[in-house]
């Protein structure tokens, strides 16, 4: 019977503001250690709330060189975790399995990297205002790297590229919900015999102008900037917003 199924996690892969792999994030989850800090990726000064959690001290390194320039920020995070995850489990996909893995994973609502649109902006609306007419000399709308990096299914293509993953790819855009979404994705592909091994997951990096904004605009951010270790508290009576955070998993 499929839907008696056993399904197990077999590796575990993470990048996350409080450590890049899961020793040192488990022992920071254990400690109660926030990964709360003065934004460093841009200058927030100008932002209502300027913390976030960033991953810090990231390798993009261990990303294969290949693929990096494929990659956002996001993606890379991805790239690290899931190589921890099967060096972890110590299976891969082979040919003789590749048809038989399975891929899912939760992405998140920025697609295109900062940088990018900032470069745009600069070329093609500068005065505030569109001109179409300089998009076709715009250096990153006509980059077909920044293209390619910019879909919604950037990461789970270059996922499967690198690990050869040849059976049931998803890739699930359900905002905060998206990663657990994944994980119940995968178990059910596992159960109903779609595929035997699944990699699993989630990633996003919303620490941008762009992110910091729209969450500052909904009164949804934490504005502690004095005590960035403490203002993550969900559960606490003087809660006021939480951080905008990134990483994979």
């Amino acid at each position: 019977n499929l839907r008696k199924r056993r399904v197990a996690i077999t590796g575990i892969g993470l990048v996350t503001p409080v450590g890049n792999d899961v020793e040192s994030t488990w022992s920071a989850l254990l400690a109660g250690r926030s990964g709360g800090a003065p934004i460093s990726l841009f200058d927030a000064s100008g932002f209502s709330t300027r913390i976030a959690a960033e991953v810090k001290n990231f390798d993009d390194s261990l990303v294969d060189r290949r693929l990096r320039k494929h990659a956002v920020r996001a993606h890379r995070f991805a790239l690290v975790a899931a190589e921890q995850a099967f060096s972890d489990a110590g299976i891969r996909p082979t040919p003789e399995t590749a048809t038989r893995w399975g891929c899912a994973v939760g992405a998140g609502m920025m697609t295109s990297d900062f940088d990018d649109l900032a470069t745009t902006f600069a070329h093609s609306a500068a005065d505030g205002g569109l001109h179409a007419d300089r998009l076709l000399t715009d250096p990153a709308a006509n980059d077909p790297m920044v293209f390619c990096r910019s879909q919604a299914t950037a990461g789970i293509s270059l996922l499967t590229r690198r690990y050869d993953i040849r059976g049931y790819a998803t890739s699930v855009h359900t905002a905060c919900a998206s990663g657990g979404q994944a994980l119940g994705t995968a178990l059910k592909l596992i159960r109903r015999g779609a595929v035997d091994s699944v990699l699993a997951g989630g990633f996003d990096s919303m620490i941008s102008p762009i992110g910091i904004s729209g969450f500052c605009l909904l009164s949804a951010l934490s504005a502690d900037n004095a005590t960035p270790q403490r203002a993550s508290r969900p559960f606490d009576e003087t809660r006021n917003g939480f951080l905008l955070g990134e990483g994979a998993g």
